[in-house]
């Protein structure tokens, strides 16, 4: 995957980021890395299906947040990150769009795109279920990607909850939620919303 950054007051392209991903495998990329001390948009080009969340943190403020990349239904849904080490957690919501039961089977995987578990829940019509990585004893200590298949459309609303450390403190902030869908774009531009 190629990422190009583009500078916010004029669109000039100011660096660009090569990176590669195993399949069902989860990297995070910083902007520093390569178009420091700038702020705008970045273009992916991939040649497989992604999925992207675009996570803002100011350690100054303790804040962090955590942008929506795409609100619609779907039977497959990947999540990139879901998390249990290192005082984080993500609690995911899963709503069924569908008009009968949805039965979702729910796969876990490491950070290197291994399987570590699998899980599955049951969901009314246009009813909503907490879940939580570390129901599933043998995920229950990774981070990683989770793929969800579902017999009915459903959205995910994901929560992250963790430490943010400020001047040696650590804080526990309830964070903003995003939503995931599974619809891999080939490009995509930070800061708008995909569509199908």
């Amino acid at each position: 995957m190629l990422i190009d950054y583009y500078n916010q007051a004029d669109g000039s392209n100011v660096g660009n980021y090569s990176v590669s991903i195993l399949p069902g495998a989860s990297k995070f990329v910083f902007r520093q890395w390569n178009a420091s001390n700038t702020d705008g948009s970045a273009v992916l080009l991939s040649d497989q299906p992604i999925t992207v969340v675009v996570d803002q943190i100011n350690n100054g403020q303790s804040k962090f947040a955590a942008n929506e990349v795409d609100t619609s239904g779907s039977n497959e849904v990947f999540l990139p990150w879901t998390a249990t080490t290192g005082g984080w957690t993500t609690p995911y919501v899963i709503v069924n769009r569908g008009t009968v039961n949805a039965t979702i089977s729910i796969t876990y995987y490491n950070t290197a795109g291994s399987i570590v578990g699998s899980n599955s829940v049951e969901v009314m019509p246009s009813a909503s279920k907490f879940v939580f990585r570390q129901w599933t004893p043998s995920a229950a200590t990774t981070d990683g990607a989770a793929r969800l298949s579902s017999t009915e459309p459903i959205s995910v609303l994901v929560d992250f909850f963790g430490p943010i450390i400020n001047l040696g403190h650590i804080h526990q902030l309830p964070l903003h939620p995003v939503k995931y869908s599974s619809h891999g774009q080939q490009q995509l531009k930070a800061g708008q919303r995909l569509t199908k």
